[in-house]
């Protein structure tokens, strides 16, 4: 476990004096008396077990919503490094003045108006981090896929052998009912409906690309993650992309029948 240790309460929880709720309803903010963590707690549990099997210290979470999962994560994992980052330009000031009254200036950086598929932006978000490899990614921002997998190519390589790259609700088409009511009224599901091509072809062709064991050793996948294990090869950073480790005919599998 982590060195804040978690102490729950239904979808409350508090750690090192801080309280946290695990609210799926985008209503609820987050506030100086409490973080909102805008997941399901199975979900959040998963990350957080993920972190503590790993002893995950060097992080980068993809998504920051309203800050709450970033500042569990640091103050539970207590990381060498996190590195935060969000499409969103306003910054959650809660979060800010966690990180400036903990004391934790030096090691978790919270970087807004980063599009997780602008290579160069997020490079630069990174750059605190340093050149030493990462433990783990965790994935919970724009859910499309070119934007997912832009930064899974450019993330991965950095990852240690046996690192982790996570992508959490990479199963949003798989919701009849969410579905339903996407297609019913796309301009109200704007704001939370992924749309374009399904995450669950990025978790197909991970899936595939492990034939070559060397480049990603695993890949396992429940209704929270999928979780990408990073394998021995030495792999170029500025230079890799996953779809140069998928066979021709891995990718012909995926190939519309008509």
């Amino acid at each position: 476990m982590g060195d804040g240790e978690l102490a729950w309460d239904g979808s409350r929880l508090r750690v090192e004096g801080t309280e946290f709720l695990v609210a799926v309803f985008r209503g609820d903010l987050t506030t100086d008396e409490r973080f909102v963590i805008w997941k399901t707690r199975p979900l959040l549990e998963a990350s957080l077990r993920l972190i503590d099997r790993l002893g995950a210290k060097r992080i980068v979470e993809l998504g920051i919503a309203q800050g709450g999962s970033a500042a569990l994560f640091a103050l539970h994992a207590r990381p060498d490094q996190l590195v935060a980052v969000d499409l969103a330009t306003e910054r959650i000031g809660p979060l800010d003045r966690l990180i400036e009254t903990r004391g934790l200036g030096d090691r978790v950086h919270a970087v807004y108006g980063v599009d997780q598929s602008d290579r160069h932006a997020l490079l630069a978000a990174l750059a605190p981090m340093g050149p030493e490899p990462l433990d783990l990614v965790l994935d919970d921002a724009s859910h499309r896929y070119d934007e997912t997998l832009t930064s899974f190519d450019l993330l991965f390589p950095r990852l240690r052998p046996g690192g982790v790259y996570a992508i959490e609700d990479w199963d949003w088409a798989h919701h009849d009912a969410a579905a339903d009511l996407a297609a019913a009224d796309p301009e109200a599901a704007a704001g939370w409906w992924p749309g374009g091509t399904v995450l669950t072809r990025l978790a197909f062709e991970l899936t595939l690309a492990t034939a070559d064991p060397s480049v990603v050793r695993s890949v396992q996948i429940d209704r929270h993650l999928v979780r990408v294990t990073r394998g021995p090869a030495v792999l170029d950073p500025h230079t890799f992309r996953l779809h140069d480790h998928v066979s021709r005919s891995g990718a012909a599998l995926l190939a519309d029948p008509t």
